[in-house]
């Protein structure tokens, strides 16, 4: 009977600790997560090249959580756990939404950037030309004459000057231009009557000339330049305060991070173990390799805390009882829990 009521309490006591402080440490991870991938987004890294740019005010995340003191200033002893916690929780909501606004304004400004300037370059075919035309290369408001600018390979520049002309019945003599080239194409214009532009279009294909889609408009033409231009000074200006920001707000999140992990391991102690507090709180590192090798250790060493387990018994031989749930795979004698201290390992 004795035994029975030693297994409920335990039981008890896990389901306490669990509804004390899990619920906002999950909103905390995924908060540090949206942050770590946002400032590896604006920096333009992967998740496991960010650990030094994560951090706790200078301080690397290992560090920190060795030298991790309560910070009374900001959590006094005498507000009560649910008051901790939603103002932790408050916290949270505002560094994500301050995040997401600040992230969001610098993708919107980066990527309406990134299209207008694939436009400025590659191969002639599809990036813009207007940076190199003038409006004397165009015959402009005229009822019946249309200038085109064509593209044409390097090694057919002799094919086009002996040819254009006999494209269309309608396209004015010596009316071509070299305006532009690079290492592949030369970029021409030709004058011809409206009306013919499709069949002019259509022959020149066949000859391997492409016709752009240009009509030259002064005043559009230095709007995209002038918002090309707002756009790249914008993201320079982002940028910075940005990063400055991200970072911040990491930082910030971690040291909640930790607040909310102490606040679990003293509850679930106390429910545990009763009052007075009688316990003494431990960080253990080891290697990822020897972690089950340290589990087993610590069973033997503290298999007796459990009021559930008798003494002889070792955890791989633990039986469950009729009346007894089974073991969670995260449940130990002691009271453990883990910490993250690498950025990727926030989910």
């Amino acid at each position: 009977m004795i035994q029975k009521m030693k297994r409920q309490k335990t039981q008890r006591s896990k389901i306490l600790s669990g509804r004390i402080g899990k619920r906002l440490e999950s909103v905390i991870e995924s908060v540090a997560s949206k942050i770590s991938q946002a400032l590896a987004d604006v920096m333009e890294l992967k998740m496991d090249q960010m650990e030094e740019f994560l951090n706790v005010n200078g301080v690397s995340l290992p560090e920190y959580l060795l030298k991790f003191r309560w910070d009374l200033s900001k959590y006094s002893m005498r507000q009560t756990l649910k008051g901790i916690e939603d103002q932790i929780e408050k916290q949270m909501v505002g560094l994500e939404m301050e995040t997401k606004t600040l992230h969001c304004e610098y993708v919107a400004a980066r990527t309406e950037l990134a299209s207008m300037e694939r436009y400025e370059k590659g191969p002639l075919h599809t990036r813009n030309v207007s940076e190199f035309v003038k409006m004397e290369d165009f015959v402009l408001n005229s009822e019946h004459l249309i200038t085109v600018l064509v593209v044409v390979s390097k090694t057919s520049y002799h094919d086009w000057y002996s040819s254009y002309e006999k494209l269309d019945n309608e396209v004015v003599p010596r009316s071509t231009n070299l305006l532009f080239e690079d290492c592949e194409y030369g970029l021409f214009n030709v004058t011809l009557f409206k009306r013919h532009l499709d069949n002019f279009r259509e022959k020149a294909h066949e000859m391997k000339f492409y016709v752009k889609d240009f009509i030259f408009d002064r005043v559009r033409i230095q709007d995209e330049r002038d918002r090309l231009t707002s756009l790249r000074q914008k993201k320079a200006t982002l940028i910075g305060p940005l990063i400055r920001a991200l970072r911040i707000n990491f930082s910030e999140t971690y040291m909640s991070y930790l607040h909310i992990k102490t606040m679990r391991v003293f509850v679930e102690c106390a429910l545990r173990y009763g009052l007075p507090v009688n316990f003494l709180g431990l960080i253990m590192v080891t290697p990822k390799k020897n972690i089950k090798k340290l589990r087993d250790v610590l069973f033997k060493e503290f298999a007796y805390l459990d009021g559930s387990l008798p003494k002889e018994e070792v955890r791989e031989e633990k039986k469950v009882q009729p009346d007894q749930a089974a073991p969670s795979p995260d449940y130990f004698p002691y009271v453990c829990i883990k910490v993250n201290v690498e950025p990727q390992e926030f989910k």
